[in-house]
C-alpha cells in the first residue's frame, strides 16, 4: 500500500459504536424531513422529464436523447465546479450553510425553464433552439442544485462526531426521500393531469405541458421553504461559521479581512483531486452510486413507457410507483437495522444483490403480466433503498478515515462526488432512452405496438440496469472495505487531536 491510498481488510461487523454522539434523534428526524422535500421536487425530473419532452413538448426521441445527454454531461462537469466553489469560497454564514439559503431559490427559477416548451416566445416545437433553451435552463439549475445539496450532505460529516451520527443522518435522509416519493407517486400524475384539464378517472394520457409546469412549481416552492428551515437548524454547527461571520463584520467595518485568522484552512484544488482519487473506499462508494443512479433513473423513466406502451395503462405507473416507494421505505429501515448489526458494507452489497435478482426476474416475465412487472419493480426498490440508507454514511466514513490518516480531507469536494452520480445516471438515461426508443421505431403517435418494440422496451427497462448493478457490485466489493474497528480508532484519534 502506498502512502497516499486508504484501504482496509474485510469488515468484522458492528457498524455503530456506542460513544458520545452530536446528532440527536430529533435533529436526525428534522434533517430527513427537510431533505425529503427536495427529493419530491427532484423526482419530477427523474420520473417525468423524458416523457414530458417527447409526449408533451413533442421532441423527436433522438433530439431528446441528444439534449438530455449533453445537458447531463455538462451538469456532471458543473458538480466539480460547485464542489470546488464550496471548498474555496466561504460566504457570510459559513462554508456550508450559506449555500443552503440562496441556491435553492436560484435552482427553482432555472429548473422551471426546463419544464416549459418555450413556444410562447415563438420557438418552434422540436427545434434545436427549443432544445438549447430547455437544456440550458436544466444545466444552470443543476449548478445551483449542486451548491445546496453538496452543502447539506457535507453537514453529515462536519456536524457529526461518530459513525452513529453519520448513520442516523444518512438513514433519515433516505427514509425522508422514500416517504416523499410515496406521496409523490400517489399525487404527482393526478396533479399533472388535473392542472392540464384532463380527467384522471378516464385514464387521460399526461401529454400537456402546463400540467407539468404547475406541478413542478408547487413542489419547488415547498422544497425552498424546507431548505430555509435546514439553514436555521444548522446554525452554530458549521465549523467555519464564526470565522466567516468575523470576516464579514471586518469587511463591513472597512477593515482588512486578511487580519481575521482561523485554524481551519481551505483545501486547494489539487488536494481536492488528490484526496478523492487516493481514497479507495470513497471511490468504491462513488462507482456503486453511479450504478444505482443508472438503475434508478432508467427504471423510473422507462416504467412510464412500459405502462403506456406495453400495457396501455398510464395510471398503472402511479400505482406501481406507490407500491415500489413503500417497499423502498421499508428497505431503508431494514438497511439501517442490518447496518447496525453487520456494517454498512454488507448492507450495501446485499441491496445490490436484491436489485440484480429482481431485474432479471422482470426481464424474463414482465411483458406477460402486470403482476410480474410490479413485483420486479417493487422488490428492486426494496434493495436499492437498502443501499441508499447507508450511502452517505459510507462516504462520510471514508472522509473521516482519510482525515484521521492524512491530517485533512476535502469534505465538501469528496461528499460532492455523490452528486456526480445522478448526473452520470441522467446521461445514460437520456442516451439509452432517446436513442433506444428511436432504434425500435417508437414515437408519441405510435398506434401499433410490435413485438420488437416490446422486447426493446423490456431490455432497456430491466437488462441494462442489471448490467450496471453487476459492475457496481464488483467494484464496491473490492474497494470499499472499511471496518467498524477502524472507524472507532479514527473517531477517537480525531477527538484526541482536537482536545490537544
Amino acid at each position: 500500500m502506498t502512502e497516499t491510498t486508504i484501504s482496509a481488510p474485510e469488515p468484522q461487523g458492528g457498524a455503530v459504536g456506542k460513544i458520545t454522539n452530536a446528532i440527536s434523534q430529533k435533529m436526525g428526524l428534522m434533517y430527513g424531513i427537510g431533505m425529503m422535500f427536495f427529493s419530491g421536487w427532484n423526482q419530477m425530473l427523474s420520473s417525468y422529464w423524458n416523457y414530458f419532452l417527447t409526449n408533451a413538448v413533442g421532441m423527436d426521441p433522438a433530439l431528446m436523447g441528444t439534449m438530455t445527454t449533453i445537458s447531463s454531461f455538462m451538469a456532471w462537469i458543473i458538480v466539480f465546479i460547485a464542489a470546488v466553489i464550496i471548498e474555496r469560497v466561504w460566504l457570510r454564514w459559513g462554508q456550508y450553510r450559506s449555500y443552503m439559503l440562496f441556491a435553492p431559490v436560484c435552482a427553482l427559477i432555472f429548473i422551471m425553464g426546463a419544464w416549459t416548451d418555450w413556444t410562447w416566445i415563438g420557438v418552434d416545437t422540436g427545434s434545436v433552439a427549443q432544445a438549447v433553451l430547455i437544456g440550458g435552463c436544466y444545466i444552470i439549475g443543476q449548478f445551483f442544485i449542486n451548491l445546496f445539496m453538496i452543502s447539506a450532505t457535507s453537514m453529515i460529516t462536519v456536524a457529526s462526531r461518530t459513525e452513529a451520527d453519520r448513520a442516523l443522518m444518512s438513514a433519515r435522509k433516505a427514509q425522508g426521500n422514500l416517504i416523499i416519493k410515496l406521496l409523490f407517486a400517489a399525487v404527482s400524475l393526478p396533479m399533472i393531469i388535473f392542472f392540464a384539464g384532463g380527467d384522471v378517472a378516464s385514464n387521460t394520457r399526461p401529454d400537456t405541458v402546463i400540467g407539468y409546469t404547475i406541478t413542478a412549481f408547487i413542489w419547488g416552492i415547498v422544497f425552498v421553504l424546507a431548505y430555509v428551515y435546514l439553514f436555521k437548524m444548522f446554525k452554530g454547527m458549521d465549523p467555519t461559521e464564526e470565522y466567516c461571520r468575523r470576516r464579514y463584520e471586518a469587511k463591513k467595518a472597512g477593515k482588512k479581512t486578511e487580519e481575521v485568522k482561523s485554524d481551519i484552512q481551505k483545501v486547494s484544488i489539487w488536494k481536492c483531486l488528490k484526496y478523492f482519487f487516493t481514497n479507495l473506499p470513497a471511490l468504491g462508494l462513488f462507482i456503486g452510486e453511479v450504478g444505482r443512479a443508472i438503475w434508478s433513473m432508467l427504471l423510473g423513466a422507462m416504467a412510464v413507457y412500459y405502462c403506456t406502451v406495453v400495457f396501455d395503462q398510464p395510471m398503472l405507473y402511479a400505482g406501481c410507483l406507490t407500491l415500489a416507494n413503500a417497499a423502498g421505505l421499508v428497505g431503508t429501515f431494514c438497511g439501517e437495522a442490518i447496518a447496525r448489526k453487520l456494517g454498512n458494507r454488507i448492507t450495501y452489497l446485499t441491496g445490490i444483490a436484491i436489485v440484480i435478482v429482481s431485474m432479471i426476474f422482470g426481464y424474463f416475465g414482465a411483458a406477460s403480466s402486470t403482476l410480474v412487472f410490479t413485483v420486479a419493480i417493487v422488490v428492486s426498490f426494496f434493495g436499492g433503498n437498502m443501499m441508499m440508507a447507508v450511502e452517505f454514511s459510507c462516504m462520510a466514513n471514508a472522509i473521516t478515515y482519510q482525515e484521521y490518516k492524512k491530517g485533512e480531507s476535502a469534505k465538501a469536494f469528496i461528499m460532492g462526488t455523490i452528486q456526480w452520480c445522478p448526473n452520470i445516471g441522467k446521461m445514460f438515461q437520456g442516451a439509452i432512452i432517446g436513442f433506444g426508443l428511436a432504434s425500435i421505431g417508437y414515437s408519441a403517435s405510435v398506434e401499433v405496438v410490435t413485438e420488437a418494440m416490446v422486447q426493446g422496451i423490456t431490455f432497456m427497462t430491466f437488462m441494462v440496469p442489471t448490467i450496471a448493478m453487476i459492475v457496481c457490485f464488483v467494484v464496491f466489493f473490492f474497494l470499499h472495505r472499511l471496518t467498524s474497528a477502524q472507524m472507532k480508532e479514527a473517531e477517537e484519534g480525531l477527538a484526541k487531536r482536537k482536545a490537544e
